[in-house]
């Protein structure tokens, strides 16, 4: 037996006018896919544990860069540096790992240091905020890139330390100032003036009186011979 139009066009005016009243019902309401998966998936607890990742491809081996942490004592955090290594056409990528904190952190500051290996410039040195959470469990790595470039040509020395860490109650802890630097400056070379000439000979003359007078005082000292 079948209905009459009638009688379809009246469930279906109904069937639709419960599907309004159930999507404005208070308590019910029509979610999407996305905000049940939200709602009733479980919940990922327990602290962030990265994996070490692994290196990027390079094409070339050399030149090696040159890398170094620079420890600070009392640090509140473990900041380690795990390889240094060259990409292609002088860019260079050190791969830094932080752990271990002594309480929970929410902000970290590393500071890195660029330097000439030939030590023929002054070191560069820039900060780098890290804005995330850390618990004594947390295991995080960040990659840090730079490149030599026509500009600062050799410059493949690094040196990275822990700068400040802001903790989750307000308070700061900052590191000491900078060691030195392992790049060697070469003094400034001196420029000869217009008169160098000029002092080059009065340097010669009083060289050639300083050794006549100390010859004759020489003669002086020496004793006669009797006849």
């Amino acid at each position: 037996m079948t209905l009459s139009t009638r009688a379809q066009r009246a469930l279906s005016s109904g069937g639709m006018a419960l599907l309004i009243l159930g999507c404005f019902a208070p308590g019910v309401g029509c979610e999407s896919a996305e905000d049940r998966y939200r709602d009733y998936s479980p919940k990922k607890e327990g602290p962030v544990v990265e994996a070490e990742p692994p290196p990027l491809k390079s094409c070339s081996p050399k030149p090696r860069p040159e890398g170094s942490l620079v420890k600070v004592p009392d640090a509140p955090l473990e900041v380690r540096l795990v390889r240094v290594y060259h990409l292609c056409l002088g860019k260079h990528v050190a791969l830094i790992r932080l752990a271990k904190a002594t309480r929970k952190i929410i902000q970290v500051v590393l500071e890195y240091e660029l330097y000439d290996v030939r030590g023929r410039r002054r070191p560069r040195r820039t900060a780098l905020s890290i804005t995330l959470g850390f618990s004594p469990p947390t295991v995080r790595y960040h990659r840090l890139q730079w490149r030599e470039g026509l500009v600062n040509p050799d410059e493949r020395g690094l040196r990275v330390r822990l700068a400040s860490v802001d903790f989750a109650d307000g308070k700061r802890w900052t590191a000491p100032p900078w060691p030195p630097s392992p790049a060697v400056v070469p003094a400034a070379k001196k420029v000869p003036g217009p008169l160098a000439p000029v002092d080059k000979i009065q340097d010669s003359i009083r060289k050639a009186t300083r050794s006549l007078k100390e010859k004759r005082e020489k003669l002086k000292k020496k004793p006669k011979k009797k006849p």
